[in-house]
């Protein structure tokens, strides 16, 4: 994505505009290769640009 230190933020917007939500920091260290299936389960939260998630991973 960006740089830790970026002000500007420049992909974040360029994704925001395309309508692609971005999804960050997740551990997925202990997930075995393959192919799953994934869902973000976001907050609502008034007048917020971002928010947590539930994340959800399944295979078939």
């Amino acid at each position: 994505m960006d740089e830790i230190d970026s002000k500007s933020l420049q992909n974040h917007h360029a994704l925001a505009r395309a309508g692609i939500a971005i999804v960050e920091s997740l551990d997925l260290s202990d997930v075995v290769g393959g192919i799953y299936n994934f869902a973000a389960l976001p907050l609502k939260i008034a007048g917020a640009d971002g928010a947590p998630l539930r994340a959800v991973l399944w295979r078939e």
